[in-house]
């Protein structure tokens, strides 16, 4: 199991504007559905993409990825 969706009590529940806006984060971290485990294979997904690209997700879509 790659990922962990639970409650930590030591980590604060807010997310970082800069992720968010580099697509590092899925769209829903923005506040537009409900969290769940697809946001973590979206980061994931995010990350390969530039480490196998050289080019960074929010570069290739300048304009924004929209659900």
């Amino acid at each position: 199991r790659l990922t962990y969706f639970g409650q930590w009590s030591e980590v604060e529940p807010h997310y970082c504007r800069e992720a968010v806006d580099n697509l590092y984060s899925a769209p829903e971290v923005g506040g537009i559905s409900e969290l769940t485990e697809a946001c973590d294979w979206w980061s994931f997904g995010s990350l390969l993409y530039e480490m196998l690209t050289g080019t960074a997700l929010s570069q290739s879509h300048p304009s924004g990825i929209q659900p």
